[in-house]
């Protein structure tokens, strides 16, 4: 009932147990990452602020600043 064919006795091939996705492919039909909708967001920020600094002539900045350290306590 279970056993396998003749000459067949062998590691099972990865292609059974390993599911190869793309780059925007959904995972497991949950939906996309919320990290792809935070970058999503953080572009539509960045256009508006850039189209704000062009109508006032002024330079802004767009890269996201890393978080600063805590600052020491005794």
């Amino acid at each position: 009932m279970f056993s396998r064919p003749f000459k067949k006795h062998r590691l099972v091939p990865l292609a059974t147990h390993i599911q190869i996705y793309k780059k925007h492919d959904v995972c497991r039909h949950r939906g996309h990452s919320k990290g792809r909708d935070n970058s999503l967001t953080h572009m539509k920020e960045n256009d508006q602020k850039k189209k704000k600094a062009k109508e006032k002539g002024t330079w802004v900045q767009l890269k996201g600043q890393p978080a600063l350290p805590r600052e020491a306590h005794l």
